[in-house]
């Protein structure tokens, strides 16, 4: 009396309050096999060395002639200095030089002042952005789209432009402003990663593997 199931000869009815009650505990036990399962897929990822990155090194490293407009030369790697000759002149600044890789976007697990990215050149002197994993936006954003290459690709693809276009317009009298901009932009989108959901359980555990 209780249940009040009516058995008929082909059906079982269930009342509404106990059919509810098992659909959405069969939701949530479906939404924990999602969650497990992709955290191991993750996690499968990380320990055969696969980098999150690596769909956007290729995409972008295809179309770096039709994007690049400026040079940079006179390459000092053990001061981390070149001169950048693009429309506005020429100008020497600091930048790191990175001998050893190919990659057009590498994440560090920090960069000076805290920035969210930076440009670098690497052995081949094509230019590259840094990207600064310690950095709240990168922990929540990117860890939490491990799974989402498109996600990832579209957001280095951000931050490659933004690398790229400093370098392009950047002279003496800009280099300053563009510094700060790219330090102000950064302090900004760390206050604003504090609104992305919180990183799962699974993804700090690729994040410390």
């Amino acid at each position: 009396e209780f249940f009040q199931i009516d058995i008929k000869k082909s059906t079982i009815s269930l009342p509404h309050i106990i059919r509810d009650e098992i659909k959405k505990r069969l939701i949530a036990l479906r939404r924990e096999a999602e969650r497990r399962y992709r955290g191991a897929a993750r996690r499968g990822s990380s320990a055969n060395g696969d980098d999150i990155h690596s769909g956007s090194n290729k995409a972008i490293d295809k179309k770096m002639d039709d994007n690049v407009s400026s040079e940079v030369k006179d390459i000092d790697a053990e001061n981390n200095t070149a001169t950048v000759r693009n429309s506005f002149g020429e100008t020497k600044i600091k930048i790191p030089i990175h001998e050893g890789t190919d990659v057009v976007v590498q994440a560090e697990e920090s960069l000076d002042h805290g920035v969210l990215w930076n440009y670098f050149i690497n052995q081949s002197q094509k230019h590259g952005v840094l990207l600064n994993q310690s950095h709240e936006f990168y922990r929540r954003f990117y860890l939490s789209n491990q799974g989402n290459a498109t996600m990832i690709q579209a957001m280095d693809s951000v931050f490659w432009s933004l690398a790229e276009a400093e370098l392009t317009t950047i002279n003496d009298k800009a280099k300053r402003n563009l510094e700060e901009l790219r330090f102000k932009v950064s302090r900004i989108l760390d206050d604003l990663a504090s609104e992305l959901p919180e990183l799962t359980e699974d993804e700090n555990l690729v994040d410390n593997e």
